[in-house]
């Protein structure tokens, strides 16, 4: 079925932090373009929907965070992009055939020319919840460099401040390592570190199981 994920607590205002930005990696919900290794075990039509449940997700949670700026990675059709940012969220275009570690580098760089810290995340994150990046968001905010790791190895987020971007060129995305790599970069550098609990990305039929038994618990 579709993922139903928690939704967003409606609480007291929280106090805008001006000096932090969040930035969602985020692919339009098409198929071909989104969840492509998914579609290829659960097939296009369910894939695309377990994908918009986390997309929407990532948007809400991301959208009720307590910063100035709030951005989308994206590219796709102008209605998509119109939807973005009829949310408030403002859209900083993908590269297209560039890297990703190329496109992580570029959404930093352009959001650093409006915020000192920064906080990238994934659409994809099963697991995400506003306490979880609210977490990151204040880890930055004490200049430290926020870790989300996931299951395989990979990242769900990525903070850093504006005189840390060394941290994250080149880094090897797509290898089971890639985790490890940014965590002995920082440990290196001799730079503060909170390193998060690990999640869930939804990429294959394997990994969305895992998730709706999870859920189910």
């Amino acid at each position: 079925g579709v993922l139903r994920l928690g939704r967003v607590r409606k609480g007291q205002a929280m106090r805008v932090d001006s000096t932090v930005g969040v930035i969602v990696i985020a692919r339009p919900p098409i198929a071909g373009e989104a969840k492509t290794r998914l579609s290829f075990d659960i097939g296009d039509q369910r894939a695309i929907k377990v994908y918009d449940s986390l997309l929407q997700n990532a948007l809400t949670t991301c959208g009720a965070l307590p910063v100035s700026r709030k951005w989308v990675y994206t590219y796709g059709p102008d209605e998509f992009v119109a939807r973005m940012r009829r949310r408030g969220l403002t859209i900083i275009y993908d590269l297209g055939e560039a890297s990703l570690a190329a496109k992580v580098e570029h959404a930093f760089h352009i959001a650093f020319q409006k915020v000192h810290h920064a906080v990238m995340t994934v659409a994809d994150d099963y697991m995400m919840s506003l306490y979880s990046v609210s977490r990151a968001v204040a880890a930055v905010g004490r200049r430290r460099v926020a870790v989300g790791p996931t299951l395989d190895g990979g990242l769900y987020l990525i903070g850093i401040s504006h005189g840390q971007q060394r941290l994250v060129m080149n880094l090897p995305f797509g290898e089971p390592h890639l985790a490890e790599e940014l965590i002995g970069r920082i440990v290196r550098a001799r730079e503060p570190i909170e390193v998060f609990e690990k999640h869930l990305d939804i990429d294959t039929g394997e990994s969305l199981d895992r998730a709706l038994s999870m859920r189910g618990r």
